[in-house]
């Protein structure tokens, strides 16, 4: 996770504040240091990819089903 030199893994932001370790609520494996926003994003997500999925489309403005 060193490689990430103070960055977060999803959003490439500069964290000035301390990464938060994400991981996998199922396994416990660990994924990658996350901004406390983009954790939390997925926490409202319930770090389920459909519903990410769906977001994404929603922004997108297209149409979810």
């Amino acid at each position: 996770m060193t490689e990430q030199d103070g960055y977060c893994i999803i959003c490439f932001e500069k964290c000035d504040d301390v990464l938060v370790i994400d991981h996998c609520h199922i396994t416990g494996k660990v994924r990658g240091l996350l901004c406390q926003q983009c954790n939390a994003g997925l926490g409202n997500f319930k770090d389920d990819p459909k519903r990410l999925e769906k977001a994404i489309s929603y922004l997108k403005g297209e149409q979810n089903q």
